[in-house]
């Protein structure tokens, strides 16, 4: 009898979670996401994408479209919101920004990530096609140098068979074109500019400006002599203590006139008083 009643219970539990089951499945939405973006975006090209939703109920969906870039900047995330009508597409466009010359080739990822009435992301990648860069970098000696000198300008880079175009900028805005590696010695003080060009084929182009000074003279530090200074300043230390003495001297004298002058009013009251 109670094994019965147990059995009976059992199989009460099940029809109980059966029906519970079939109540939920019928009321999940079935909430279709499609994404739509091309394979690669080169220079110039607007980066977007379309999506899709489709629903066999209606709902309101939560959701964040975005684009996101390794080397490039993201744009802020936005949560959006729209109501979608039972067996009714619905297609919008998301748009970011413009390819620009100075991006790097790298692999994106466009996607939209749903918040409600379910939790679910969709994602595709693309690719964005421009030409890789290359370092490239001018070397100087120095800064700054003396009237006549010999100033040797080179570049250095981690790319080979580039087209280089040099120009130098006198300090009276002479130009003249120069092919590096080059040594030059130059007459006119004052800042010079060198504005260089480097390109290769299928690579980007870089260009790169410094400046450097020319001066009549270096500073003459020859005849300065720190012993001198050394000297100078024993000297002063010697010429202070002597003022100190003087000043200990001359203390001591005024409190000596003083003990005398108390001691001649001393005897002066004693003798009267005697009187």
């Amino acid at each position: 009898m109670i094994m019965k009643l147990s059995l009976r219970l059992k199989m009460f539990k099940i029809r109980i979670l059966f029906f519970v089951f079939i109540f939920l499945v019928g009321n999940v939405t079935a909430l279709n996401v499609s994404l739509d973006v091309s394979n690669s975006f080169s220079s110039g090209e607007l980066i977007l994408f379309n999506y899709t939703f489709f629903s066999d109920q209606n709902v309101e969906i939560m959701y964040i479209p975005s684009i996101f870039c390794s080397e490039k900047m993201v744009a802020p995330l936005e949560n959006k919101k729209v109501n979608l009508e039972i067996n009714q597409l619905y297609t919008a466009v998301y748009t970011d920004q413009v390819v620009e010359d100075w991006f790097q080739p790298q692999t994106c990822a466009a996607s939209v990530q749903i918040l409600s009435p379910i939790r679910k992301t969709v994602s595709k990648n693309f690719s964005i096609i421009t030409d890789p860069s290359f370092s490239f970098d001018l070397i100087f000696d120095k800064k700054v140098f003396v009237q006549g000198e010999e100033i040797n300008l080179d570049y250095i880079s981690d790319t080979e068979d580039l087209s280089i175009m040099s120009t130098l900028i006198y300090p009276d805005k002479k130009t003249k074109a120069i092919t590096l590696p080059k040594s030059i010695k130059v007459s006119q003080i004052g800042t010079y500019e060198l504005d260089v060009t480097a390109s290769k084929e299928g690579y980007k182009t870089i260009t790169k400006k410094e400046q450097f000074g020319v001066i009549k003279e270096q500073a003459n530090l020859k005849n300065y002599s720190f012993a001198n200074e050394s000297k100078d300043f024993n000297d002063s230390k010697e010429g202070f203590r002597e003022n100190q003495k003087d000043s200990i001297k001359t203390e001591e004298l005024v409190f000596l006139f003083f003990l005398i002058l108390l001691g001649i009013i001393l005897v002066y009251f004693l003798h009267k008083s005697r009187d």
